[in-house]
């Protein structure tokens, strides 16, 4: 995902803590990949798996280990330079594994990625514990009550017609459409979110540019939500390099930590703790396709 446009939901997958068990699962691999240099410029940054079909366009490699390892860039340690500035297309099939019913990438399909990196991309990486200035995001009254836009969701996710992605896909059965968000500089609006998705987003500098720092959840919530949040973006922020304009850029909106105290009746505080990181060893540019 990229800042801008978040189509299918706020995260793609599990924590690395709960991914990093399957990181030697030499079961999960795609049946066929392909993994090209780009050549058509940035013309998308599409990533999604559907119907047993993962496409990336237009990414690089860092990008697709912060993918493969559901990561934050301060995460990732020991890349060169190169890692983000060389970008690759991969199309891989697996047809035996099921879509996300949330249109995310699951954590097999994670697996699957992983094990395509080792193969083609030479990938030797490992998973550390650090101890690091974190967030907590935190019930912010006394007596529980949340913000109007932290709204709990009642009825369920459910499927809808293919829509434009058919021309991508070709044709699929269905494309999970109702349950999802969008992030752009002063926005991030979600349907069907749980916290952990939102403690995701708020850790994305890409996605929710000026928290700063991975956030864990000491909310006690469950269950899912629909999220409607607006804040002034800091001044500093490039709104150029975004996808899609933000309706709150011109508008009276709080500072980010205010309008989520306000408008979700959270609030973060600064704490720490320990996180993993993803070491890299080794890796060497891709092994041509066969």
């Amino acid at each position: 995902m990229t800042r801008g446009t978040c189509a299918a939901a706020l995260v793609c997958g599990a924590l690395l803590s709960q991914t990093a068990g399957a990181q030697n699962d030499q079961t999960a691999r795609f049946e066929v990949a392909s993994v090209r240099p780009n050549e058509l410029g940035a013309r998308s940054f599409l990533l999604a798996y559907r119907n047993g079909r993962f496409t990336a366009r237009y990414h690089t490699l860092k990008e697709l280990i912060r993918v493969a390892y559901n990561v934050t860039e301060s995460q990732v340690l020991g890349a060169p330079a190169w890692l983000d500035v060389d970008r690759f297309d991969v199309l891989a099939t697996s047809p035996g594994t099921p879509d996300s019913p949330r249109g995310l990438i699951t954590p097999t399909v994670q697996s699957m990625l992983r094990a395509l990196l080792e193969e083609r991309f030479q990938l030797k990486a490992r998973i550390e514990s650090r101890e690091v200035p974190l967030f907590a995001l935190a019930v912010a009254r006394q007596d529980g009550a949340l913000g109007p836009g932290l709204r709990r969701r009642t009825t369920p996710c459910t499927l809808r017609g293919v829509g434009e992605l058919g021309e991508l896909f070709g044709p699929l059965p269905a494309v999970r459409t109702q349950c999802g968000g969008r992030t752009a500089p002063g926005m991030l609006l979600s349907t069907g979110t749980t916290i952990g998705d939102l403690v995701w987003a708020l850790s994305r500098p890409e996605l929710v540019p000026g928290v700063g720092r991975i956030v864990i959840d000491r909310t006690g919530l469950t269950g899912t939500f629909d999220i409607d949040l607006r804040w002034t973006p800091d001044a500093f922020l490039d709104r150029s390099q975004s996808a899609a304009p933000s309706p709150s850029s011109d508008s009276n909106e709080p500072p980010l930590f205010t309008a989520i105290q306000e408008q979700l009746g959270l609030k973060l505080e600064r704490t720490t703790g320990p996180v993993d990181v993803l070491v890299i060893d080794h890796f060497e540019r891709p092994t041509p396709n066969e």
